[in-house]
């Protein structure tokens, strides 16, 4: 079953009025439950935050809609890891 996982990201670094102060990444994830999509979401946006010196400000899941938009996101199956580009943080 696929999820629409979101995360929001803040890097401390820069000035409240940058751009790039606080933006969102989005990815699908193939999972069995909600909890697994989110729970796997998670882990890999902590792993990012990590490396990155970044903060999450929250994350969740969205209603998945089956449309050319959604499609473009990058799909990930829970409990497999992936690439900071292929996710495109």
């Amino acid at each position: 079953m696929l999820h629409l996982y979101v995360v929001w990201f803040q890097d401390d670094l820069l000035p409240e009025d940058d751009q790039d102060y606080e933006w969102v990444a989005c990815m699908l994830i193939d999972a069995d439950s909600k909890e697994k999509a989110l729970q796997w979401g998670d882990h890999l946006s902590r792993g990012y935050v990590k490396n990155n010196n970044l903060i999450i400000l929250k994350s969740y899941l969205d209603e998945y809609i089956n449309n050319e938009k959604n499609n473009q996101l990058p799909l990930i199956k829970y409990g497999k890891s992936y690439t900071d580009d292929y996710i495109g943080w």
